[in-house]
């Protein structure tokens, strides 16, 4: 992926790399388990404190993969927290999350509906099309992925983007057909 084009060492990732994807999975993994222990009665207070804490530690980091001119979440590099200036899929994740407020996501929606970007006749591809080395034909330098676009549109409608969910889902079902 293009994501990890100007990090790549060989083999390995130097320096590491923080995934907005990652993150923003990891934040709802920790809302959802705190929602289970609460309709279970299965987590004790050491460990719903531990969680918490956790989370608001994330909470207030996540700005960090935020870019205010672009108006979009990025990849980091672990420690100098250097953004990593690929449009991604990824950057559509921390929908998934409590942590978009309304002006961010009045900026990420313009990248998704924009067709040189996401919008493309088969949407969400996987890196922007306007990226120089975008590919649709190759794996993930431009595909689109189904599991992906699920995520992001079901991001959409809990965040009462019901509309532009339906667009989305609309254009990509009928791309696939």
């Amino acid at each position: 992926s293009q994501r990890w084009d100007e990090v790549s060492r060989g083999e390995a990732l130097d320096p590491w790399v923080e995934a907005v994807d990652m993150n923003s999975l990891i934040y709802l993994q920790r809302k959802v388990l705190l929602q289970i222990g609460k309709i279970t009665c299965q987590l004790d207070k050491t460990t719903e404190k531990r969680i918490r804490e956790r989370q608001e530690e994330m909470k207030n980091s996540f700005h960090l993969f935020w870019d205010e001119k672009d108006g979009f979440f990025y990849d980091i590099t672990h420690g100098e927290h250097r953004k990593i200036k690929v449009k991604t899929a990824a950057g559509f994740y921390p929908f998934l999350t409590d942590l978009v407020d309304r002006d961010k996501k009045e900026k990420l929606l313009k990248h998704l509906l924009n067709p040189k970007e996401f919008n493309t006749s088969c949407p969400i591809p996987c890196v922007s099309a306007d990226h120089p080395s975008y590919d649709p034909a190759v794996m993930w330098r431009g595909p689109t992925w189904p599991n992906v676009n699920w995520l992001i549109v079901k991001a959409l409608v809990d965040s009462g983007e019901r509309e532009i969910s339906r667009q989305i889902l609309g254009k990509f079902l009928k791309s696939i057909s």
